[in-house]
């Protein structure tokens, strides 16, 4: 009995550490939840898949074989009964349509491609989500971090004061004051713990982790900011038409606009093409007979031509023979067509040509609309910079400030409560810039998300 329970122990022990996971960088973050992820798995098997089929959308081109059988018994009133059986096998090709079946192919091999390409943004938008996840639980680290040391530092200088208050060297009412400010600092303290709770809940859903797994955030980096990208790329303006360059290359939607368009002017001229016919080429091959094994061959050979485009006067010519293995037995021609011609023809296609323009118009709104975005974005990273660097060094000088407070406060020049308010002033000054460089490292990752730029890969191309 106790070495099972001995053995039950060991066993719950190594549940509880396997159901621990570490994360320390970014690149953790996303190979854990990219491992986890059965939705991003279900959209890759689907992109693949898509365009595999699209690279076999080769049916139009193959000659489409079809077979079919017959079985036939008559009871005749005064005459021998009938029996026939018949089966016949039938091929049919297309020889000839002006291209048509040409361009849907290579347009399904392209839409093909575009998906998996659409696939391939949206992994780089869970990335990023991943990435900008990570990086808002390590800021919120950062803030818990600063908030736990300022109340440390609070409760401290409380107990000296306390002790003052004993030897009656400070007044009551500057230590019930002090209390209640440091009471206020470890409220924060805890909202802002409880906030980190929240955000590492979350987190985990997102990397597809079981519920109640421990997830365990550590950044192994200094900064946020783990390669120093943003002072290698400040500014980032200058390089404005080349990032434009490279989203508008890159942009998917934009790729599957264009090539809407260029479908619809490869359809326009195709559809202009009145008199180029579709040609198709039919045999087929029966036996016949009373029973088994069929011993009367026949076969029949069809050429049709039809003008399907015409859709003014559609009109169509077949000509077919039919013979056995010894003779022709029959041959004979066949024409159609349409006397009531479609009378909205021309308007039809004024129609058609108009929505080829709203396309081309669509196409340019949507590509100044990405440029009007980026410049938003490169300018609002360039002033967030020099926002950063201001704050930097303003906390700098409150640094200062709080070491000659400190210096003020030994020599009783200035009060407790002063002292503590001047660590409250350093330390939301050192959230504020937190949260600043957490922003933009999340704008650099939107910027390089739009070019198709692999996060933290900007200074490469520029």
């Amino acid at each position: 009995m106790k070495k099972l329970a001995v053995l039950f122990m060991y066993l719950h022990l190594g549940l509880s550490l396997f159901a621990q996971v570490f994360v320390t960088s970014g690149q953790d973050a996303i190979s854990v939840a990219l491992e986890n992820s059965r939705e991003q798995l279900y959209q890759q098997m689907m992109a693949q898949e898509q365009m595999k089929n699209a690279r076999l959308s080769v049916q139009d081109f193959l000659p489409q074989l079809g077979v079919s059988y017959s079985e036939s018994d008559a009871v005749n009133v005064g005459r021998a009964d009938s029996r026939s059986k018949s089966l016949q096998f039938s091929v049919s090709q297309l020889i000839f349509d002006g291209g048509q079946a040409w361009n849907q192919y290579q347009l399904d091999k392209i839409g093909g491609l575009l998906n998996y390409e659409a696939y391939l943004q949206s992994l780089e938008e869970f990335k990023g989500g991943i990435l900008d996840g990570y990086q808002g639980i390590v800021m919120q680290q950062r803030v818990v971090d600063i908030k736990k040391s300022l109340k440390e530092a609070g409760f401290s200088r409380l107990a000296v004061l306390a002790k003052e208050l004993e030897l009656g060297l400070a007044r009551e009412i500057d230590y019930l004051e002090y209390l209640i400010s440091c009471r206020k600092l470890e409220q924060e303290e805890r909202l802002a713990q409880e906030a980190l709770e929240v955000q590492l809940e979350s987190f985990r859903q997102n990397l597809g982790l079981a519920y109640g797994t421990k997830l365990i955030v550590e950044n192994q980096e200094e900064k946020l900011d783990e390669q120093g990208m943003l002072e290698k790329i400040y500014p980032l303006f200058p390089h404005f038409e080349k990032i434009v360059a490279l989203s508008v290359d890159y942009s998917p939607a934009l790729r599957q606009q264009g090539l809407e368009y260029e479908a619809s002017v490869q359809q326009k001229k195709l559809e202009s093409k009145l008199l180029v016919p579709n040609i198709n080429l039919e045999g087929s091959m029966s036996l016949s007979g009373r029973e088994f094994p069929l011993r009367e061959p026949d076969f029949s050979l069809r050429i049709k031509v039809s003008f399907d485009r015409n859709t003014l006067f559609p009109a169509s010519n077949s000509t077919s023979m039919g013979f056995d293995l010894q003779r022709l037995r029959s041959f004979g021609n066949s024409a159609s067509g349409s006397l009531n011609p479609q009378l909205n023809y021309f308007s039809q296609k004024k129609l058609n040509s108009i929505a080829l323009l709203q396309k081309q118009l669509s196409l340019e709104v949507s590509e100044e609309k990405l440029r009007d975005s980026l410049r938003e974005m490169l300018l609002n990273f360039d002033n967030s910079y020099e926002n950063f660097l201001f704050s930097k060094e303003s906390l700098g000088i409150q640094q200062k400030k709080v070491e000659i407070n400190w210096q003020k406060l030994e020599n009783g020049e200035v009060t407790e409560m002063d002292y503590l308010q001047s660590l409250m002033e350093l330390s939301t000054m050192e959230i504020q810039l937190v949260e600043l460089e957490s922003n933009l490292v999340s704008l650099l990752r939107a910027i390089e998300l739009s070019a198709g730029i692999s996060p933290g890969g900007l200074d490469e191309i520029l």
